[in-house]
């Protein structure tokens, strides 16, 4: 049997040209980047930014975080939307989970950190989050930022926007300034966010 060598090469480069496009959406799309704005899930250069105010501590934020929704509109409107995150503590407990997610995101670990967070959100106190461990976590490093306080600060001015913003339900969104107030059906982000892009 004559193999072709030409066509086989051609084909292996195509199929790793593909497996490079496919992993670099999946990185884009969900790793988090940091500036001076804030925490942020998408392309920095989106011209449509939901905001949102959240808690470690709400169980309705909870129920948003583990919808897939915001990753849904991330593939919807590729490109055009960004989420900046702002930490909205409601209790000592919750601002220290914030800077827990905070420590993590340090060592690459913000999604790790944020799932485990919520989903041990009945069971988290301040003794736990000072010594909280995920897979592939420095705990020397982690444990020094906490000790430290290093995101204490940080925390403090996301919940200060949220009080000038006077926001009473969590988790509370902002579709650029378009307020939506609590977990809504993707359809009235859609709406809002669609609204947004006629402006432009």
């Amino acid at each position: 049997m004559k193999i072709d060598l030409k066509k086989e090469k051609f084909t292996i480069i195509l199929i790793c040209l593909i497996v490079v496009f496919v992993v670099f959406v999946v990185l884009r799309n969900n790793t988090i980047t940091r500036n001076s704005e804030g925490l942020i899930l998408g392309d920095e250069n989106a011209t449509i930014t939901v905001t949102v105010f959240s808690s470690f501590n709400d169980y309705d934020c909870k129920v948003f975080a583990e919808s897939g929704k915001m990753q849904e509109i991330l593939d919807a409107y590729n490109g055009t939307v960004k989420f900046m995150f702002r930490h909205y503590p409601d209790s000592e407990v919750a601002g220290l989970a914030a800077e827990a997610v905070m420590c993590a995101h340090d060592q690459n670990l913000f999604w790790e950190m944020h799932d485990s967070l919520f989903k041990n959100q009945g069971s988290l106190n301040a003794d736990i989050l000072k010594f909280y461990s995920i897979q592939s976590l420095n705990k020397n490093k982690y444990r020094d930022c906490m000790e430290i306080r290093k995101y204490k600060r940080d925390v403090e001015v996301d919940k200060g926007k949220g009080m000038k913003l006077k926001i009473k339900t969590l988790p509370t969104f902002f579709v650029n300034e378009k307020r939506i107030e609590g977990n809504q059906l993707i359809e009235v982000f859609k709406t809002a966010i669609n609204e947004e892009l006629n402006k432009t």
